[in-house]
């Protein structure tokens, strides 16, 4: 894997990535989960032996309209609901609240299934874990140099 140096926008954007709140929303209330960390108590309460995070806003880190956003969650909703996985809601907020991203928390989807709606829906990163294991992101683009992050899966 060849390693690039970065624009600066792909740097921040990973680190927006790492310092972002990710929040399921699960039938006794939300759970937030971080990348790096075990998911203990999100796993308690959703099956599956893997768990990944996807959304459809903002495709490309381009702030769309609701409207936009809302027709592409729709079309993912579809995808996902024709793979039969379970899906819960979650969204994903920066720290500063600013950044503000709706999606779901679908269980037992494969790395690669993953990819592929990430890929049709522009998007720049994922989140995927094995149950027990800790929250890893996975970006979209090739690896950028001095990315030593363990938790971080670069797919050029």
């Amino acid at each position: 894997m060849d390693i690039i140096e970065p624009p600066e926008s792909t740097r921040a954007l990973v680190d927006a990535f790492l310092e972002t709140a990710y929040i399921a929303e699960c039938d006794d209330g939300q759970v937030e989960i971080a990348i790096g960390h075990l998911a203990a108590q999100l796993e308690a309460r959703v099956a599956g032996k893997c768990l990944g995070f996807i959304t459809a806003w903002n495709p490309g880190a381009e702030r769309l309209s609701d409207e936009e956003n809302n027709a592409a969650d729709r079309d993912l909703v579809h995808v996902i609901d024709s793979h039969r996985v379970e899906r819960f809601p979650m969204h994903a907020v920066s720290p500063d609240g600013v950044w503000f991203e709706a999606g779901w928390l679908v269980s037992d989807v494969s790395r690669v299934t993953l990819d592929q709606w990430a890929r049709r829906f522009g998007q720049l990163g994922t989140l995927w874990w094995q149950r027990g294991h800790a929250v890893k992101l996975r970006v979209y683009h090739p690896k950028i140099a001095h990315s030593d992050n363990v938790f971080i899966d670069w797919i050029e």
